[in-house]
């Protein structure tokens, strides 16, 4: 008898871990096919299409440090950079990578991966990051939404570190020259008289 309900509760536990799995691949598929809508929205600037997919409480934390705390936080920040009278990019592009698969705590999805970003700025030059990102989305009233949003990036070895340490460099050289040349002649100078 006993063994019989250990035969039971085995197949009870091999059926639910059974659909547990297939909801998961279908959760999985959904979340995959998000990325997908997110990517083609940022690439198309598009930002109006990210708003569905936002939690009215949604916490976005961006590559500056920037933080938004709704869906009209996340369209403001971009509008700031793309949109507003006096833009900083006339650009964005984005490729999304996942990292690995997506971890469920049953109506929550924990997701990270990476994204080659192109920044095009009004002058014309372009930076582009390797970003890092995570997400955690929530599946309320049935569609999965992005509750959070992480960006980042390499501080201490990225293009922008890189053009810096380029221009200091520059700057300092000329600098050095410039001191020399006018050593050079102070020191005719001072000799002559």
């Amino acid at each position: 008898m006993q063994n019989l309900r250990l035969i039971g509760l085995l197949t009870l536990l091999l059926i639910a871990s059974s659909a547990i799995a297939q909801d998961n691949e279908e959760d999985r598929a959904l979340l995959l096919e998000m990325l997908d809508s997110v990517e083609l929205a940022l690439n198309e600037q598009n930002f109006d299409a990210l708003t569905p997919l936002l939690e009215d409480n949604v916490v976005a934390v961006f590559l500056d440090g920037e933080v938004a705390r709704t869906p009209a936080g996340v369209t403001a920040y971009i509008d700031k950079f793309l949109g507003s009278d006096a833009p900083l990019l006339t650009g964005f592009t984005t490729s999304a990578d996942i990292g690995d698969s997506a971890r469920f705590f049953g109506d929550i999805a924990v997701a990270d991966g990476t994204s080659d970003d192109v920044f095009s700025l009004v002058d014309g030059s372009q930076i582009d990051i390797n970003s890092v990102w995570s997400v955690t989305l929530s599946k309320g009233s049935g569609s999965w939404k992005i509750a959070q949003l992480h960006i980042s990036t390499n501080v201490f070895d990225n293009p922008i570190v890189a053009a810096a340490s380029e221009r200091f460099t520059i700057f300092v050289s000329i600098a050095a020259i410039v001191g020399l040349i006018i050593g050079v002649l102070v020191g005719r100078l001072t000799g002559r008289a």
